[in-house]
């Protein structure tokens, strides 16, 4: 795994697969360049049992090899796991070891203060925002090491190299980046609403500020509650004016999977006045006039923001 952020390496293949539950979407692209066009786009249901996040064992096997074959058998894939499956955090440090490994212990040592989570069995990656004398702000991702491992061990005994795992969010801040959605001197919103979880990515002058994920309790048919999103959009929007000391935001992007417009979510705002724009339609179509679609939206921040 080269990272688990969206500051990607400029070579990834333009082959990847998003495994968020409850579905999968695989994407093949014609090329890495400027205007990317699907060759091959693949949907299906991710069945999982329990708690866990991905399937297990045998059905995993399975899914693997389908998404390989329809694929077309590629010899690397990029894979991009829902952000529950993710810790990322906005950390500055007063004093930044020179050394690497140092370095890396020290951020792991104090992420034991934000997260709550077992960083010491964690796969990190981070990424320096920005530097003031000896200090350093970065943005740090961590995922269970052993799921990881797990899951990239199943593509390898395919003959499969798995060049990247990351979030969905963080390739959605990419994307809205290249294509000069998150100008300079504003702050955006980027909103990431799915069946199962809700994100926000906050974003300053260009670069992320804070990020915050959030299960949903579904209603029957799996659809997210609007009650307990209306909640999560009130509680988070309160943190970003009084804990990060903002002030008004230029506007929110949002990606909804599934599609259902916009309504629900600028409703559910009270009085927060503020526009919200379909991340997709932002974006405009492909060349070729194909929709991106929602689901593989991700997908897109692979390539077109890793030129």
């Amino acid at each position: 795994m080269k990272s688990l952020l969206a500051f990607l390496p400029t070579a990834l293949p333009p082959v990847g697969c998003l495994l968020e539950p409850p579905g999968a979407v695989a994407l093949r692209l014609a090329d890495s360049g400027r205007d990317p066009e699907p060759l091959v786009r693949h949907e299906e249901d991710l069945v999982v049992e329990g708690d866990a996040y991905l399937p297990q064992g045998e059905a995993l096997e399975r899914l693997a090899d389908g998404i390989l074959v329809r694929l077309g058998g590629p010899r690397r894939l990029n894979l991009l796991l829902g952000d529950p499956f993710f810790r990322l955090q906005v950390l500055t440090l007063d004093e930044v070891p020179r050394k690497e490994q140092e370095r890396r212990q020290v951020i792991l040592w104090n992420l034991r203060k934000f997260l709550d989570y077992p960083v010491e069995n964690a796969r990190l990656a981070y990424h320096t925002l920005r530097r003031t004398g000896r200090s350093a702000t970065f943005l740090v991702g961590v995922c269970p090491e052993a799921e990881a491992s797990a899951l990239e061990a199943v593509f390898a005994a395919k003959g499969c190299h798995v060049g990247f795992i990351g979030s969905p969010t963080m390739a959605l801040y990419n994307l809205a980046s290249a294509h000069g959605l998150l100008p300079a001197g504003a702050d955006v919103l980027i909103l990431n609403r799915t069946p199962r979880y809700v994100s926000f990515l906050f974003v300053e002058d260009g670069a992320p500020l804070f990020f915050r994920c959030r299960d949903l309790d579904g209603t029957e048919g799996g659809s997210p509650s609007d009650d307990r999103l209306a909640q999560e959009l009130r509680l988070t929007l309160a943190y970003y004016r009084e804990k990060l000391g903002g002030t008004r935001l230029s506007k929110i992007l949002l990606r909804q999977w599934p599609q259902s417009g916009l309504s629900t979510v600028a409703s559910l705002l009270d009085e927060d006045i503020l526009p919200v724009e379909d991340l997709e339609a932002a974006l405009g179509a492909l060349p070729s006039g194909q929709p991106r679609g929602s689901m593989a939206l991700p997908l897109f921040g692979l390539v077109e923001g890793g030129r």
